[in-house]
C-alpha cells in the first residue's frame, strides 16, 4: 500500500509536467509546506483502512485536491518547481531534510 501511495504522489507530481512551461517556481519554504502536508496525506491513508485500491485512490487525489487549494496553487506549478529542485540535488537534499525536520515536529507535539 505504501509504494502503491508513493508510486501515486509522483504520478501526481509529474503527470502533465509539460502542460505548463510558464510561471515562476515555487520557493523552498513553500515545497516544504507542501511535501509535509502530502506526506501527512499519504500517512492518513495508510492509517485507513480501504476498501480497495479504488477508494483509495479518490481519497488522495481528493486530499491532493485540497492541498493545492490551501497553498493557493495549480498542479503544474507543483510540478514545475518539484522537477527544477530534483535537477538540483543540494536545493532537494535540504528541502527534505526540513521535510523531515518539520514532520519530526509534528511527531513531537502530537507525543507532548
Amino acid at each position: 500500500m505504501k509504494q502503491l501511495l508513493t508510486l501515486s504522489l509522483l504520478f501526481f507530481l509529474l503527470n502533465g509536467v509539460y502542460a505548463s512551461s510558464s510561471g515562476k517556481l515555487l520557493s523552498q519554504e513553500q515545497m516544504v509546506s507542501i511535501l509535509v502536508d502530502l506526506e501527512l496525506a499519504k500517512a492518513i491513508l495508510c492509517e485507513t483502512d480501504h476498501a480497495g485500491h479504488e477508494e483509495a485512490s479518490q481519497m488522495f487525489e481528493a486530499m491532493i485536491h485540497i492541498i493545492y487549494q490551501m497553498h493557493a496553487i495549480k498542479a503544474e506549478m507543483l510540478q514545475k518547481s518539484y522537477l527544477y529542485y530534483l535537477n538540483h540535488p543540494k536545493l532537494m537534499q535540504r528541502i527534505y531534510a526540513l521535510v523531515i525536520v518539520r514532520l519530526e515536529e509534528l511527531l513531537d507535539a502530537c507525543n507532548h
